[in-house]
């Protein structure tokens, strides 16, 4: 039900699948390694995400099961602290050399720090009271008004009755 691919820098990409509660590594035609068993949701969101001076992640949530990211070698669950419980992350995006996470059946956003893949989480945003409609926040991403990445990208925020509250700024 899910694709995702890992895309490192300076080696190859792979290819990982979720199906049947597992997550399956089908980077090579007509082979299917099972790396990750027993998830309750097969359908998970993800992006890569490089930290300065890092590894490559793969990181990946789906609102049910941990969070878990891949590193080119190993499947981790990071620990997540001073949030909400990790498996109630339905979303994730970077913004910023910062990895977002929107909290399931709220309107906010959450946030660790700068370059981080796992610890405390350095803040949140809560962006109910922009929502005139209603709802919950459903997913977050990037727009770019340059097409790269730098200064002017905007942090866009998407609640389940369509409305789009934007953030423009370097520091949450």
């Amino acid at each position: 039900e899910s694709l995702m691919p890992y895309r490192p820098a300076g080696s190859a990409e792979l290819l990982f699948a979720a199906c049947a509660g597992s997550i399956f590594d089908v980077s090579s035609i007509g082979s299917a390694t099972a790396v990750q068993t027993g998830l309750s949701s097969n359908r998970w969101q993800q992006t890569n995400f490089t930290p300065a001076l890092g590894l490559n992640y793969l990181y990946i949530v789906n609102g049910s099961d941990a969070p878990r990211y891949f590193d080119n070698t190993a499947w981790t669950q990071p620990s997540l602290t001073g949030g909400p419980t990790p498996s109630t992350l339905i979303n994730i995006a970077v913004h910023k050399r910062r990895l977002w996470f929107v909290q399931a059946n709220t309107t906010i956003a959450w946030y660790l720090g700068t370059d981080a893949i796992s610890g405390a989480f350095a803040g949140s945003l809560d962006i109910g009271a922009f929502l005139t409609k209603g709802g919950y926040l459903n997913a977050i991403g990037t727009i770019s008004l340059d097409g790269g990445n730098g200064p002017d990208d905007i942090l866009a925020l998407i609640s389940s009755r369509g409305e789009m509250v934007l953030f423009k700024g370097t520091d949450p």
